[in-house]
């Protein structure tokens, strides 16, 4: 699952665990502020962020727009904060 707020991307990620038996969650916040680029390529968002790639596969249309979108707010955000700084 892949969640934006305007402070952060949220992703969830949901697998079978085998001790003890059923599942286990794992989520990864990205701060806004943190991201410094990133793009979609194949259906995967790849982030650069606190000095780390980060590529995320989106299974759904939906995810890879919301993601796009939200990406290219927070891209456009820090030129123009470089811009008047």
């Amino acid at each position: 699952m892949l969640a934006v707020t305007p402070r952060e991307l949220v992703i969830l990620r949901s697998a079978p665990s085998a001790n003890p038996p059923g599942r286990r969650a794992e989520s990864l916040y990205v701060p806004r502020r943190a991201v410094e680029d990133g793009g979609i390529r194949s259906r995967s968002l790849v982030l650069r962020s606190a000095g780390m790639d980060l590529c995320v596969g989106l299974r759904s249309r939906k995810a890879v727009a919301t993601a796009s979108a939200w990406l290219g707010q927070v891209l456009n955000d820090h030129d123009r904060s470089d811009t008047t700084s």
